[in-house]
């Protein structure tokens, strides 16, 4: 199977995937049962400005990789390879700081560690895979 082909299957079920988690945190917006305490110095509703960031923030994202994998050839060099690196480490980790460091930034159910998980895994194992389709111009 060509190369380039695998990749873009791969970062297809992983955004497919995150699409479960995007949708998740752009529900948040505007749920009554997602607001700050009374005691809290900031309006009740400033968690929806977060999951409103988050929510545009992570279609940026996703347009990236996206364009980097189904665009023309020319934009598959060395340096876009490093730059979705980086943009998918710092898309990534996000899901997984609470995990092992800082539990209550972990998520609340098992499924959706396992989405988190399929997310990223997809996501990478495509950049990795189509590694020399950056490369070898």
């Amino acid at each position: 199977m060509n190369i380039l082909l695998l990749g873009r299957i791969s970062i297809l079920i992983g955004i497919g995937i995150g699409l479960i988690a995007w949708w998740t945190t752009a529900i948040h917006i505007g749920d009554p049962n997602y607001v700050l305490i009374d005691a809290s110095t900031a309006k009740p509703t400033h968690p929806w400005h977060h999951n409103f960031h988050e929510v545009l923030g992570d279609l940026a994202a996703m347009t990236i990789f996206l364009l980097v994998f189904f665009g023309p050839a020319r934009f598959r060099i060395p340096e876009t390879w490093l730059i979705t690196l980086i943009l998918m480490i710092g898309y990534y980790i996000a899901f997984w700081i609470g995990t092992p460091f800082i539990p209550e930034l972990a998520s609340d159910r098992w499924t959706g560690e396992a989405i988190h998980i399929g997310m990223t895994a997809f996501s990478l194992a495509a950049l990795f895979i189509t590694k020399s389709e950056f490369t070898s111009k």
